[in-house]
């Protein structure tokens, strides 16, 4: 009989008419239950999680006993799903006409989605009855915590009520007065926008307290125009509140409207990107996307209702970079679109990605590095040698010797600049030693004390139990050399830098950056400094080539690059710990030589150009087998001058076929890497005929890269390119008297 009070195509779910916050969410795989209520123009989302926040009150209409502490599930006419009885027979059994009630309120719930009303018990008491649609079926609910005989003025309330009363002017926006309950949470309130989220008012409504948003109301209207604000119970706080379960859950969200403007952001999403992601700011201000302007995103899923796929975008804020997952979903509250972002911190994924690409980069640029020193150093070869040719018919007094000198000097500066490349691929050429720190350190001293000036002030500050070390002396103070003068130029106004030695044993595996240190005993050595630090964001580009923050001219980016390269390939590590405006400490550890059975003898020895040497001349029969013909040139003609007869080859092939004859050849010299046969593979093919014969190897690449690629022929040395025409020549007459004493021994 009262059917023409409700138009039932009100309650029928509509797939269509809004989209259901499910699939926002599901992006970022949380696990929800939603489902949507459709009346007329407003859609209401209400939200479960599986992690706790009011599940059962969502389901339970869907539950086998149709019933949970939340409420019971009815068909539009009022007849339970899974028990007998009806509402108007039961809920609202104890009132004078309980269907005309049951009717009424069924039309709210048709035109407001959810209805709440005060309902005489069979006691004469009074509870408040709450319907609400869900899908093809109604939700009821006898709302807990709250039993009072009335609803009643907030000045007739007693200081016991659990809930909260509100005294409004006829406007409905003017508070006139509050009760204890609600006084003690908010404090002095004058407008109801003060008081509550989500407005505007209607009676049954649900809304967040401002003073604690964590907290829902129900708003119910006395019949004198009082408002009564009643907790929730945590049943249905997530099914009354989309932005209440967003609020709670915990990923990272935030609702924003069409123009990137912050609705609502969760405690998690505020912990994330940090208090300025606060209601009423522009996302975009906030954040750039790495592939597409984050605006413009927005204005896509905006257009299309479509989601967008996750992206990166990183944080304007802040010195350190730190980067987001963000995920836009299309959603729907009460006839309202809006924009749900999903954020998860990207900052480690990049991190890694950012190593892995520099790894690769750095890898790339290394064996770049190793190759063009090879080129470098066959020409700076050349260049250097017939340098030294001319000199030798040019003295002081001639016109063109202030020229040559020229010449020759800055050959030998790209020579120190290749040889930096070839340190930080480390490839270099190392002649490790047993050192004595200390020692090494003092005699130091003096030249670093010259390289930082007056302003700067060095100390020096060794234990009194170092152990010694193995390295290369020069490079270990190139290396210290290097950070004392990167110290001072970080101290333009003047400082400390202050260098320790001590000894650091480790019990356990140090894991620090990327970097794996063994246990046992390290000999560190810390180069302080007082100057102006290191950003953040450049902390992990300090040790890459040519980077530098100086001043063009001031520096080749190569000086951290280079004393990087040096210490791993002596098998140490280099860590920067640096505070701006406090100082930079540089450490650098070096494992404590423990001498074994097998250390000696050492690897092929590497010829020093320091060692004096007074007669250069010799005779006998040198082999010699370069690919480069520049360089060959200059080599025999130094050779010749010297007093040596020289045999010239272009490669393996035409030394061997040379040989065939068995001529006379004291020693061979031979480059390493050629077309065809390389050095060793032919001279070990040549050494069945010549078995006392010595062999010089010659090559542009490093000693270790000879070593690691070749087994090692026996009576052999290695002589590094660049060579001067000494050094070649003092070489050679080594091992020619090493070879005419080894024949001499066996015949």
């Amino acid at each position: 009989m009262f059917d023409n009070l409700i138009d039932r195509t009100m309650l029928t779910p509509k797939s269509d008419r809004g989209i259901p916050v499910l699939g926002a969410l599901a992006a970022s795989a949380v696990t929800v239950a939603a489902y949507e209520v459709v009346l007329g123009n407003t859609v209401g989302v209400a939200l479960a999680s599986m992690v706790g926040l009011g599940a059962a009150a969502l389901l339970a209409s869907g539950s086998p006993s149709g019933s949970s502490k939340a409420g019971l599930s009815a068909d539009l006419d009022g007849n339970f799903l899974y028990k007998s009885g009806t509402v108007s027979r039961t809920l609202l059994a104890a009132e004078a006409e309980p269907e005309i009630l049951f009717y009424k309120m069924m039309k709210a719930v048709a035109h407001d989605g959810a209805v709440t009303r005060r309902v005489v018990q069979a006691d004469g008491s009074h509870r408040l009855v709450h319907a609400m649609q869900n899908a093809h079926t109604i939700l009821w609910q006898v709302l807990p915590d709250v039993e009072v005989e009335s609803i009643v003025e907030p000045q007739q309330l007693s200081e016991n009520t659990p809930f909260g009363h509100v005294r409004l002017a006829a406007d409905r926006n003017t508070i006139l007065g509050v009760n204890d309950w609600l006084d003690q949470r908010c404090g002095v309130v004058t407008r109801i926008d003060e008081l509550l989220m989500d407005l505007p008012l209607r009676d049954g409504g649900t809304y967040r307290l401002q003073a604690d948003p964590s907290l829902i109301l129900r708003a119910m209207f006395s019949s004198d125009g009082a408002l009564n604000l009643i907790p929730l119970g945590q049943g249905e706080t997530a099914a009354s509140n989309p932005d209440q379960f967003l609020m709670q859950l915990p990923i990272s969200l935030a609702r924003l409207d069409i123009d990137g403007t912050v609705i609502i952001a969760n405690p998690a999403a505020r912990g994330l990107v940090g208090g300025s992601l606060a209601t009423g700011t522009n996302v975009s201000d906030l954040m750039e996307g790495l592939a597409q302007p984050v605006s413009a995103r927005i204005r896509d899923v905006a257009a299309t209702r479509r989601f967008g796929r996750p992206e990166v975008a990183r944080l304007r804020s802040g010195d350190i970079e730190r980067f987001l997952q963000v995920s836009l979903s299309p959603m729907m509250i009460d006839g309202e679109f809006s924009i749900l972002m999903v954020m998860s911190d990207a900052t480690e994924l990049k991190t890694l990605e950012a190593q892995f690409v520099q790894s690769q980069k750095m890898q790339a640029v290394g064996q770049l590095a190793g190759g063009v020193a090879h080129d470098f150093n066959n020409l700076l070869t050349a260049l250097s040698g017939h340098c030294d040719l001319l000199l030798l018919r040019n003295g002081p007094g001639d016109r063109d010797y202030l020229d040559l000198i020229q010449i020759q000097q800055n050959a030998n500066r790209a020579a120190a600049l290749v040889s930096q490349l070839l340190a930080f691929s480390r490839k270099q050429t190392l002649q490790p030693k047993v050192l004595n720190l200390p020692d090494v350190l003092g005699d130091l001293s003096h030249l670093l004390n010259r390289l930082i000036g007056e302003k700067v002030s060095l100390k020096i500050d060794l234990s009194e139990d170092l152990p010694p070390i193995r390295a290369d002396l020069r490079q270990m103070e190139q290396v210290v050399m290097n950070l004392v003068v990167n110290a001072r130029d970080a101290m333009k106004a003047g400082g400390k830098v202050e260098v320790r030695a001590r000894l650091e044993t480790l019990t356990e595996e140090l894991r620090r950056d990327r970097a794996l240190v063994a246990p046992g005993d390290w000999v560190v050595v810390d180069v302080s400094d007082t100057g102006t630090g290191i950003p953040e964001r450049e902390i992990s580009k300090i040790f890459d080539p040519f980077f530098t923050t100086k001043r063009v001219g001031e520096g080749t980016g190569l000086g951290l690059s280079t004393a990087y390269g040096i210490v791993k390939q002596t098998g140490g590590f280099l860590f920067v710990d640096s505070a701006v405006g406090e100082g930079t400490t540089f450490s650098i550890y070096i494992p404590r030589y423990v001498p074994r059975a097998n250390d000696f003898p050492e690897p092929l020895s590497v010829v020093s150009p320091r060692e004096p040497e007074v007669n250069l001349l010799g005779s006998g029969t040198v082999l010699l087998v370069e690919d480069e013909a520049p360089v060959r040139a200059f080599a025999a003609r130094a050779l010749q001058l010297r007093g040596y007869t020289v045999i010239e080859a272009a490669s393996g092939e035409e030394a061997l076929e040379l040989l065939t004859d068995q001529p006379k050849v004291d020693v061979f010299i031979s480059d390493v890497i050629m077309p065809g046969l390389d050095g060793p593979s032919w001279v070990r093919q040549a050494q069945r005929m010549y078995k006392d014969v010595e062999v010089i190897f010659v090559s542009g690449y490093a000693e270790d890269a000879f070593i690691d690629a070749h087994q090692r022929p026996v009576n052999s040395t290695f002589l590094a390119k660049p060579f001067s025409l000494n050094e070649l020549s003092l070489q050679v007459k080594r091992s020619m008297d090493a070879s005419r004493q080894r024949q001499s021994a066996s015949s």
